[in-house]
């Protein structure tokens, strides 16, 4: 108990219109068996699974239900419901079927939603979907459009292309690292818990032994220093 640190786990959040590949993306990156269909509203139901990054990062990622514009009223309590999942990721990935041609105004379909839900200054990631279905000169040509209209990086993928994730789970991995502290931990070598702890909850770079204590490099979630260097035994700097 005394080293119980758990919950650094990033929350994300699939946000995107219905047919984007939400829950197909969601599948390939978790392996996770899910309920697929193309049609509008294949379920209402949000569904979490852990998604193993690498590099010792993990993820919880939830597929919200698909986006639309003049909801039908039967179905505005659920939607409704189902997108509080959006508010309490740490990063939304917005996701865009590539392959539709009315993909921008899909784009601004989800930007107006997440601006109703307050969401608009959320941290997001754009991920282009379903670029198997496009010709070279059209995933080129969907680039260039996009780096017109936003500056900010988007991904590009499929579902059914598994090598293509690596670029989406690098990306994370990225965001991930920005927002964690390089520090070294110092604590007694006896203390195999406090080792156990630092990986399960960061990423060690490096771990040396100097006169009976470890010396452990390693990046970590800012809100977790203070309570490490409260430990007994346990030096941060």
């Amino acid at each position: 108990q005394m080293y119980e640190l758990t919950g650094s786990a990033w929350d994300l959040g699939l946000v995107g219109l219905p047919n984007a590949g939400k829950s197909s993306l969601l599948h390939a990156l978790s392996g996770a068996d899910l309920f697929v269909e193309d049609r509008l509203f294949a379920t209402l139901d949000s569904a979490t699974r852990t998604v193993e990054l690498g590099s010792g990062f993990t993820v919880l990622m939830t597929d919200t239900v698909g986006f639309i514009r003049k909801l039908p009223h039967h179905l505005v309590a659920s939607f409704r419901s189902t997108l509080e999942e959006a508010r309490e990721a740490d990063v939304l990935l917005h996701v865009v079927d590539a392959s539709h041609p009315d993909w921008e105004e899909q784009r601004q379909v989800v930007n107006e939603v997440l601006a109703e839900l307050g969401l608009e200054d959320a941290e997001r990631l754009l991920v282009f979907n379903k670029v198997d279905r496009l010709t070279h000169a059209e995933e080129e040509g969907l680039r260039d459009r996009i780096r017109a209209l936003d500056p900010r990086p988007a991904v590009f993928v499929s579902a059914h292309q598994p090598e293509s994730l690596e670029a989406l789970r690098e990306t994370l991995k990225a965001r991930m690292r920005a927002r964690l502290a390089h520090v070294v931990v110092r604590f007694p070598a006896a203390d195999g818990e406090m080792l156990a702890v630092l990986h399960r909850e960061g990423e060690v770079l490096q771990r040396a032994e100097e006169d009976g204590a470890l010396v452990v490099t390693v990046r970590l979630p800012r809100a977790f220093l203070g309570r490490l260097a409260s430990r007994p035994g346990v030096q941060v700097r």
